[in-house]
């Protein structure tokens, strides 16, 4: 059986221009019922920051990893669906829900025994359109199937761009992305976030791929279904989150907090967990909530239960991470506080946050994600750099360059003039500045010119 999501998906939102997503929280690749486009049931959901728009350089990409049915095409590795979400939103809930047919068709219809679609007050809802007409027969176009399968959210392009249609896996197809796509420094590209699966009949002459070259996808491996024959039919793909914010890790089902399940809901819902659905490849039965004390009292306003749109169950012993950052400010002594501004990878948005400073480190707990940061402390040039904390926590040494006196992330002869206006004076005399007090000593002398003269003309990171 085949579903039309990711196609539709493409064609609605090839003309927004490329961009940024950070989680990905649930997929229905395989929805109850019919795969017509104008059902309204087919999905991918995204998480980011609440409010934030995302950015132009992050797409959704699904790649074939293995066999088709006649009249699909057989080729591993085709990049069947580039979504471009450059100038979406995410909702004030931080879910951003891609879905089928027109905004007048009902996703969900029944929560709980109330009819209801999407959280209508805080999910941003982007609305697609069918590829080809009414039945999406585009024959360039094709979309995520009840087989292998590898879906992942990418920061940057190789340099000719993620082009639909093309083969990376073409010579030879061997589960290997062909060329140097992640290694060129001029194009650098980063995975955010993603999941891969197989489907049943992998052979040595029909072989079947999990493109883990996206690194820090989660590989499922064989997917089964309700009566374990070892068939990829789950209906949908969920993720339990943290209360910290961001994917719970750490459950006792995967490392990732990643499920896969039937339903045992009508056509339109309720969507629940079918009681006898193997997860994944390990083997976990009871889908998701029964063997686990927190998933197995939901949340009442949620049931045990798919709800697209709605933030998904959370738990406490998912596990946030930290940055530690050493920062070397020469010779100044470190300050009490330091302003870190940071934004998930690919968001447009900065968020800010002061924090202390234990010498010279500091030490934040976020959600495991791909972040960008920078710090700018007085008297120094701003200082950008990346956060992976997905895998583990992450740490960071950040060598400051002083000179920028006016605070404009420039050392320039703006800078120049201040310092020589304020030569000569010390601490608690008129006319002392202390940005322009480059060393610290409390007096504005020819050391402060020396450090001037060896930044001048050096700009801060953007």
């Amino acid at each position: 059986m085949s579903k039309r999501f990711c196609s539709t998906v493409a064609a609605a939102l090839a003309v927004t221009g490329g961009a940024m997503a950070q989680w990905i929280t649930e997929a229905s690749p395989n929805p109850p019922g019919s795969n017509d486009w104008t059902q309204g049931r087919q999905f991918i959901e995204i998480m980011g920051t609440p409010g934030h728009t995302i950015a132009n350089d992050v797409y959704l990409l699904c790649i074939q990893g293995g066999p088709r049915v006649v009249p699909d095409p057989n080729n591993p590795g085709l990049l069947e669906v580039v979504i471009p979400l450059g100038g979406l939103r995410f909702g004030s809930n931080g879910l951003l829900l891609l879905r089928d047919a027109p905004s007048t068709t009902v996703l969900l219809t029944n929560r709980n025994g109330v009819s209801v679609g999407p959280d209508p007050n805080t999910t941003a809802v982007y609305n697609l359109l069918p590829v080809g007409g009414a039945n999406g027969n585009d024959p360039g176009l094709w979309d995520i199937f009840n087989d292998a399968e590898t879906i992942v959210l990418v920061k940057g392009a190789p340099a000719g761009g993620w082009v639909r249609n093309t083969d990376l896996d073409a010579a030879p197809e061997d589960g290997v992305i062909d060329g140097n796509i992640f290694s060129d420094p001029n194009y650098p590209i980063v995975t955010l976030d993603g999941l891969s699966y197989l489907a049943n009949g992998s052979t040595e002459t029909n072989p079947q791929w999990e493109y883990d070259q996206f690194s820090g996808i989660f590989k499922y491996g064989f997917l089964q279904d309700g009566e374990g024959s070892g068939t990829w039919e789950p209906n949908f793909i969920y993720r339990i989150l943290s209360t910290q914010g961001g994917p719970a890790i750490g459950t006792p089902f995967d490392s990732r907090g990643w499920f896969s399940g039937d339903d045992t809901g009508g056509t339109f819902g309720p969507y629940l967990w079918h009681p006898t659905t193997i997860n994944n490849f390990n083997g976990f039965s009871n889908y998701g909530f029964a063997n686990n004390t927190e998933l197995n009292n939901p949340d009442p306003a949620l049931g045990a239960s798919i709800s697209p749109g709605w933030v998904n169950r959370r738990i406490s012993n998912g596990l946030s991470r930290t940055l530690t950052a050493t920062i070397d400010f020469g010779a100044c002594p470190p300050p009490a506080t330091v302003t870190v501004t940071y934004r998930l990878a690919g968001e447009v948005e900065w968020l800010t946050q002061v924090v202390n400073l234990t010498g010279n480190q500091f030490t934040v707990n976020w959600p495991m994600g791909v972040y960008d940061a920078t710090i700018q402390p007085p008297r120094f040039l701003r200082r950008k750099f990346d956060i992976d904390t997905r895998a583990a926590n992450d740490t960071v040494t950040l060598m400051l360059i002083g000179g920028d006196i006016d605070g404009n992330n420039m050392v320039d002869s703006d800078d120049f003039d201040i310092l020589v206006a304020a030569f000569g004076t010390s601490n608690g005399q008129s006319g002392f500045v202390a940005t322009a007090d480059l060393d610290c000593n409390d007096m504005i002398d020819s050391d402060d010119f020396d450090i001037l003269v060896a930044s001048f003309g050096n700009s801060g990171d953007n």
